[in-house]
C-alpha cells in the first residue's frame, strides 16, 4: 500500500471522526456492513470449511456384477478442528498462528475499523491506524491458501490387485486365482464446503470496507475542498528525480522477473510416509518377494509450484469441476498471481507521474490505484 505523503494540510492534525465528516445515511451503510461483515466472520468460524474424504472401490468381484463402492470421511476441518489438530500434531506455533490469523484478527480489525470512523482522534493518528489496518488486513486469507496446500497434499490414491495386497501383507499365504483380476481402489481427496466461501468473502469485505475508510479519511484530510481553504496543492517533492526513477523502475523489473521465475519453481513438496501412505506412493514390489501383477511406481514426493497449486486444484478436489471450485481457482490466481503483477506496474506509473510531474489529479488515481492493488 502507498499512503499520500503531502504536506500537513488543513485538518491533519486536528480531531476529528469520519462520522461528522460524512452523511448521516452514510455512516449507517458503512455500520450495517460492518455488521454484515461480523456475521459472515461468525459463519467462517462455525461452518465446515473441507472435509478428508476416503473412496475406497473393488471392481471385478467373482459372481458381482457391479463394482462395490464406499466413501468415508476421515476428518471435518473447521477453524477450531484444524487448531486442535495441528495442536495434537506438535505444531503450536502453527496452531496458534491459523487461530489469530483465521479467527481472532478478523474481528479486531472491524473493531480498529469501527473506531476509526466513529471516534475523534487526530488525523496523523487515524492515518497511521488505517495503514497498520490495511496492511495486516491481508492476513486473513491465510486459510484460504491453506485450503490450496490440503487438497494438493491430500489428494493421493492408487490402484492395486488385490493378490498384489496379499503378496505384499502375508507374503506367505498362496494367491488365490479367484481373486486375480479383482481390483482396489484406494483414493484420497479434500471437499470444500461454504466455510471457504465465508472466510473468504468476509475478507474481501472487510478489505473493502477499509479502502473505503482510508479513501474518506484522506478526502477528509487532503481533499480538493480542504486544500483550496488552505491554498495548498497536492505537492509534488520528487519532480525531476530522474535517477531515482530509472533506480525505481530497475528494480521493479528485476523483482517482476523474480516474481515470475518464482512462479514456475517448486514452491511446496510432499513427501508421504507411514503406513497408507507406503502403501498408495512407494514402490511396491520393493516390499514382496513375489513378482507383482500391477506395475507400482515410486511417487513418494511430489512438487508443486505456485502455478501448480492453482491449476491442479479443480481436478483434485473430490468435488472436481464444479462452479464453486472454478471460483476459488480464480480467486487464487487473482490474488497470488495477477495482483502481485499488477502491483509492481502500478507503482511503476505512480513514480512516472510524479517524477514527471503529471496533474495532481492523475497522480492521486495512480496513488489509488497502487493502494488497490496493494491491499488486494
Amino acid at each position: 500500500m502507498v499512503m499520500h505523503h503531502v504536506s500537513e494540510s488543513f485538518d491533519h492534525l486536528s480531531r476529528f471522526s469520519l462520522l461528522d465528516r460524512n452523511s448521516f445515511r452514510h455512516s449507517m451503510i458503512l455500520s450495517s456492513l460492518l455488521l454484515v461483515n461480523v456475521i459472515i466472520f461468525i459463519l467462517a468460524l462455525v461452518a465446515e470449511i473441507m472435509t478428508l474424504v476416503v473412496t475406497i472401490k473393488v471392481e471385478n468381484l467373482p459372481n458381482i456384477a457391479a463394482p462395490v463402492e464406499v466413501t468415508l470421511p476421515l476428518y471435518v476441518f473447521t477453524v477450531s478442528s484444524t487448531y486442535e489438530l495441528a495442536s495434537a500434531a506438535g505444531a503450536v506455533i502453527i496452531a496458534v498462528a491459523l487461530l489469530v490469523c483465521s479467527g481472532i484478527w478478523l474481528f479486531v480489525k472491524l473493531v480498529l475499523l469501527s473506531i476509526c470512523w466513529f471516534v475523534p482522534m487526530k488525523g496523523k493518528r487515524r492515518e497511521w491506524l488505517l495503514y497498520g489496518t490495511d496492511e495486516t488486513g491481508k492476513i486473513g486469507y491465510i486459510m484460504f491458501f491453506v485450503i490450496f496446500i490440503a487438497v494438493t497434499g491430500l489428494a493421493v490414491g492408487r490402484d492395486f490387485y488385490i493378490v498384489d495386497v496379499f503378496s505384499v501383507l502375508f507374503p506367505s499365504v498362496e494367491n488365490n486365482l479367484i481373486f486375480e483380476n479383482v481390483t482396489l481402489s484406494i483414493h484420497m481427496a479434500v471437499e470444500t464446503h461454504g466455510g471457504v466461501f465465508f472466510h473468504v468473502l468476509g475478507t474481501m469485505l472487510s478489505i473493502g470496507i477499509t479502502q473505503h475508510a482510508v479513501s474518506r479519511h484522506f478526502n477528509a484530510c487532503y481533499g480538493s475542498a480542504i486544500q483550496r481553504r488552505s491554498q495548498k496543492s497536492f505537492e509534488n517533492k520528487f519532480a525531476g528525480s530522474y535517477k531515482f526513477l530509472a533506480f525505481v523502475l530497475t528494480f521493479s523489473v528485476v523483482l517482476l522477473a523474480l516474481y515470475i521465475y518464482g512462479l514456475t519453481t517448486n514452491l511446496l513438496t510432499y513427501n508421504y510416509g507411514g503406513f497408507l501412505g507406503g502403501m498408495i506412493t512407494s514402490n511396491l514390489q520393493e516390499f514382496s518377494s513375489k513378482p507383482l501383477r500391477g506395475i507400482y511406481l515410486e511417487n513418494s514426493s511430489v512438487d508443486f509450484s505456485l502455478v501448480d497449486l492453482g491449476s491442479r486444484f479443480p481436478g483434485l478436489t473430490y468435488n472436481s469441476f464444479t462452479f464453486p471450485v472454478y471460483v476459488l481457482s480464480v480467486l487464487f490466481f487473482y490474488m497470488a498471481i495477477f495482483a502481485p503483477v499488477a502491483l509492481c506496474f502500478a507503482l511503476s506509473m505512480t513514480w512516472i507521474s510524479y517524477v514527471f510531474n503529471f496533474r495532481s489529479r492523475i497522480r492521486r488515481r495512480t496513488l489509488r490505484l497502487t493502494q488497490f492493488f496493494g491491499a488486494w
